[in-house]
C-alpha cells in the first residue's frame, strides 16, 4: 500500500507536471504549512463542505484518498481486481467484492472485503460455496452485509454477514423475502421447497439466529403463522419494533385486506390487533417495500399502481374515487378525505402507472387498537419496469430512501428523501463535479506515481 505523497516520478509530457508540483508548492508557501504536508484549501474535493475523503474504483482497482493530508492509496493491493460495492450507511467503511472465479459460464465472487476508513482495517467475509451465482450485495444497516444467490427457481439463498466481526449471521434459502431486523440477526420470510409433493400454505417464518453459533437457529425458522383458507395470501410483512411484526393478508372471506399485528411468542405469531387495510390506489399485490417507524406510529409502503388492472379487493381502480381516506400529509391524521387543495385533489383522482409511496398513520393515540389513515401518498418517479431493492430509515422528521436495483456487478445504488410532501432524489457522494473529478484522477496519477491517468469509474465521498 502507498504512503503518503510518493516522490513524483517525472513523465512526459513535462510541462503539466511541472506546473502542477509548482502550483501545490506556492499553496503550501501562502499558507506557511511547517510539516511539509498540502495544506486542505489546495486539496481535491476541498471545496466539498464537510468532506474527509473519497473511495473511488478506476480500472478494477480501489482506491481511498484523504482530503485531509492528501494521501492516495490502493485498498488491498494484493487481492487484485476488486467491485465497490459501496460506503456503509454511516460513510466509514468500504465493502468491495474480490477473488472471482467462473461457476458453469457465470462469473461470480467468492470474498467480500471491508475496509474501514478510520484505522485502515481490512475485515475479509467468505460467502459460502452455495452462493455461486451471486446476484447482489450490499449494506443493510451500518454494520451488516446481505448477499444474495440464485438457489432455483422458486428460492434465492441470503447469507448476512457482521461486517465489522467479520461473522456470519446467517445463511437461508428464501422463497421471498419480506423484511431484515437491523442488526442483520432476524428475518421475516416465506419458503416452499422447489419439489414438494405438496406446497404448503402461504405462511410467515421468522429466523431468530443465535450469532455465537451461526449455524443454530433459535426454533423460529419453522411456519409460525399461516393462512386460514387457501385463497387466502400474505402480501407483505415487516418488523414493528421488540418482538412485534406487521403484516398485510388477504382474507378471502371478508374479500378484503387486513393489517395484522402480531407478537413472536416461542416459535409463533400471536396475532394481537388487525384492522381493514383496503385504500384506493394502493395495490397490494405489488408492495415493493414496508417499513414501520414506532416512534411516529407511521408506516410507509412503496408500491407499484396499475391503474387498467384490477385490485382484487384491495380498492376499486376507479379514479373518479381516490381521494377517499387519504388525508393531508401536514394533519394528525384524526380526519381523513379532501386535503381541501383542488390541485392535490386532482391529482389524486387522475392517477397515473408508476410506483407511489404510501404514508399511513396507524394509531392517532395510545390505544393498542390500529385504526389505520393514509395521510398521503406520492408518485416517486421510480422505473415501474424495474426491480427494486427498497429500504427506508429515520432522517429528522424525513424518511431516507435508499433504492438498489440491477444483478451482479451491473448494480446501482440512488438515494432519495421524502419529507412528508414530495419525494425527490439526493446526491449521496456530494454531487462531485467533472472538474473535482478530473483535478482528483490527475492528482492521484501524481501521487501514486501512475504512468497514466486513473480514471475514476465511480465515487463516494466519506
Amino acid at each position: 500500500m502507498r504512503g503518503l505523497l510518493h516522490k513524483r516520478t517525472i513523465i512526459i509530457p513535462m510541462l503539466p507536471a511541472l506546473v502542477f508540483m509548482l502550483l501545490m508548492t506556492a499553496c503550501t508557501d501562502m499558507v506557511g504549512s511547517k510539516d511539509g504536508t498540502l495544506p486542505q484549501a489546495c486539496l481535491p474535493l476541498s471545496n466539498i463542505e464537510g468532506c474527509g475523503g473519497a473511495v473511488f474504483t478506476s480500472g478494477g482497482r480501489l482506491y481511498v484518498y484523504d482530503a485531509k493530508n492528501g494521501s492516495v492509496s490502493e485498498i488491498d493491493e494484493v487481492a487484485g481486481a476488486k467491485h465497490f460495492l459501496g460506503l456503509s450507511p454511516d460513510r466509514t467503511a468500504a465493502a468491495y467484492l474480490y477473488s472471482f472465479r467462473s461457476e458453469d459460464a457465470f462469473q461470480t465472487a467468492e470474498k467480500i472485503g471491508i475496509y474501514e476508513m478510520a484505522s485502515g482495517r481490512k475485515t475479509e467475509l467468505a460467502l459460502e460455496g452455495t452462493m455461486d451465482q451471486l446476484m447482489k450485495v450490499y449494506w443493510i444497516s451500518d454494520r451488516t452485509i446481505m448477499a444474495i444467490s440464485h438457489l432455483n427457481p422458486s428460492a434465492d439463498i441470503y447469507q448476512a454477514f457482521d461486517a465489522r466481526e467479520g461473522r456470519c449471521l446467517f445463511i437461508r434459502p428464501v422463497g421471498r423475502l419480506y423484511d431484515v431486523s437491523r442488526d442483520g440477526t432476524r428475518i421475516i420470510y416465506y419458503f416452499t421447497q422447489h419439489f414438494a409433493e405438496k406446497l404448503l400454505p402461504p405462511h410467515l417464518r421468522v429466523s431468530g439466529v443465535a450469532t455465537g453459533d451461526p449455524g443454530n437457529a433459535a426454533g423460529f425458522d419453522e411456519p409460525v403463522y399461516e393462512v386460514r383458507d387457501g385463497d387466502d395470501r400474505i402480501e407483505q410483512a415487516c418488523f414493528a419494533g421488540g418482538d412485534r411484526v406487521l403484516f398485510i393478508e388477504y382474507v378471502s372471506e371478508a374479500a378484503g385486506y387486513k393489517l395484522k399485528e402480531a407478537e413472536i411468542k416461542d416459535d409463533s405469531l400471536a396475532v394481537i390487533s388487525e384492522a381493514p387495510f383496503d385504500f384506493p390506489g394502493l395495490d397490494a399485490e405489488n408492495i415493493i417495500a414496508m417499513e414501520y417507524f414506532e416512534d411516529r406510529y407511521r408506516l410507509y409502503i412503496i408500491s407499484r399502481y396499475t391503474g387498467n388492472r384490477g385490485t382484487d379487493g384491495a380498492g376499486s381502480s376507479d379514479t373518479g374515487s381516490m381521494d377517499a381516506g387519504i388525508g393531508n400529509a401536514g394533519d394528525t391524521g384524526a380526519e381523513s378525505g379532501s386535503d381541501g387543495n383542488p390541485a392535490r385533489t386532482a391529482e389524486r383522482t387522475a392517477m397515473e402507472d408508476g410506483i407511489y409511496l404510501f404514508e399511513f398513520l396507524l394509531r392517532q393515540d395510545e390505544s393498542e387498537d390500529m385504526q389505520p389513515v393514509c395521510v398521503n401518498m406520492v408518485l416517486t418517479g421510480l422505473d415501474a419496469d424495474a426491480g427494486h431493492d427498497i429500504a427506508m430509515e429515520a432522517a429528522g422528521d424525513r424518511i431516507r430512501v435508499t433504492d438498489i436495483t440491477g444483478v451482479g456487478t451491473d448494480v446501482r445504488k440512488e438515494h432519495y428523501i421524502y419529507d412528508g410532501n414530495g419525494f425527490s432524489a439526493i446526491l449521496t457522494d456530494g454531487g462531485v463535479s467533472p472538474g473535482d473529478l478530473r483535478e482528483l484522477e490527475e492528482y492521484a496519477r501524481e501521487v501514486t506515481g501512475s504512468a497514466s491517468a486513473l480514471k475514476i469509474d465511480a465515487i463516494e465521498l466519506y
